[in-house]
C-alpha cells in the first residue's frame, strides 16, 4: 500500500501501527468498560464527562481526559475521515497518520497538538500514543488492580444475595432454627460490641498511664469528668423539680377550691341583700 487516505504510508509502518493499535487499545478503554460499557461511540464523551451517567463511578485518567477532548473537538473529522470511529483504537492513528492534516478542522488540529504526545519527549515516550514501555507496564498493573477490585466487589454482592436467599429459605423450612440463629447472631454482635468497648477502655487506660509517665496532664479525662458532673447535676435538678410538681399542683387545687367557696358565699350574701 503506497497510499492510505491520501498519504504515502510504507507497508511495514502501516502494519506496525495497526498492530500497536490492536494491542494497546485507546486511552479511555478502561474508563469506557467501567463507566459506560454499553454506550455507542457518539454518546461516550457526554457519558464519561458526566459522573451521574456512570454505571460505576469512575475517575478519568489524564490520558483519557485528553482523549475525550480529542474526540469532542475532532468529532466531525472522525465521522468524515475515520469511518465514524469515535473512541476506537484507531481514532488517534487515523487523525495523526492516515489523514492529511490539511484536511482537518482548525479546532481539531489545535487539540491534536496537546492531546496527543509527541515522539521523542523528555519522558522517553516513543510510540504514536506517547507512552513508554514503563507507562504501559504501569497502566497494565493499574488495570489489573482495578479489575481485581471490581471482581471482588461483584463476588461480594453475589455472595450477600445468596446468603439472603439461603436465610429466607431456612426461615421457611425451620422457623425455630431460624429464631435460634438470629439469637446467636445478636449475641455474637453484643459480644463483639463488648469486645470493642473493652479494647477502647484498655487503650484509654494505657494512654493515661503513658501520660502519667511523661508527666502530662490528662486534660481529656478532666473534661470528661466535668461533663459527667454537669450531666449528673442536671439530672438531679430535674428530679428535684419533678418531685416538687405534685405539691405545686395540690396547692393550686386548694386555692381553686377556696376561691370557689368564697365566691359562692359572696354571691349568696348579695342575693339575700337584694331580697331585703
Amino acid at each position: 500500500l503506497k497510499f492510505m487516505f491520501g498519504l504515502r504510508v510504507p507497508m511495514y509502518r502501516f502494519s506496525v501501527l495497526c498492530a500497536l493499535a490492536c494491542v494497546q487499545g485507546h486511552p479511555c478503554d478502561v474508563e469506557v468498560n467501567t463507566a459506560c460499557p454499553d454506550r455507542p461511540g457518539s454518546e461516550l464523551a457526554r457519558c464519561l464527562k458526566d459522573k451521574s451517567e456512570h454505571d460505576v463511578p469512575t475517575t478519568l485518567s489524564s490520558e483519557c481526559t485528553d482523549f475525550v477532548a480529542l474526540n469532542v473537538a475532532c468529532k466531525e473529522d472522525i465521522l468524515k475521515f475515520c469511518d465514524e470511529a469515535l473512541f476506537s483504537d484507531d481514532t488517534t492513528l487515523c487523525l495523526t497518520q492516515w489523514t492529511d492534516q490539511r484536511d482537518l478542522a482548525h479546532k481539531c488540529v489545535g487539540v491534536l497538538e496537546w492531546a496527543v504526545p509527541k515522539e521523542g519527549d523528555e519522558d522517553g515516550r516513543t510510540d504514536e500514543l506517547g507512552m513508554s514501555a514503563k507507562d504501559y507496564a504501569d497502566k497494565k498493573a493499574w488495570q489489573q488492580e482495578r479489575k481485581a477490585g471490581r471482581v471482588a466487589a461483584i463476588e461480594k454482592v453475589k455472595q450477600d444475595k445468596q446468603d439472603e436467599e439461603d436465610l429466607a429459605q431456612f426461615k421457611l423450612e425451620d422457623p425455630e432454627g431460624y429464631k435460634q440463629l438470629m439469637r446467636e447472631r445478636e449475641e455474637a454482635m453484643r459480644s463483639y460490641e463488648e469486645l470493642k468497648k473493652t479494647q477502647r477502655l484498655k487503650a484509654a487506660a494505657e494512654e493515661r498511664r503513658l501520660k502519667a509517665e511523661r508527666g502530662e496532664d490528662d486534660d481529656d479525662e478532666d473534661d470528661e469528668r466535668k461533663k459527667f458532673e454537669k450531666r449528673t447535676k442536671r439530672s438531679l435538678k430535674k428530679k428535684e423539680d419533678d418531685s416538687k410538681l405534685p405539691y405545686v399542683l395540690a396547692g393550686l387545687a386548694v386555692a381553686f377550691v377556696v376561691f370557689t367557696v368564697v365566691n359562692l358565699c359572696t354571691k349568696d350574701k348579695e342575693d339575700r341583700d337584694k331580697d331585703k
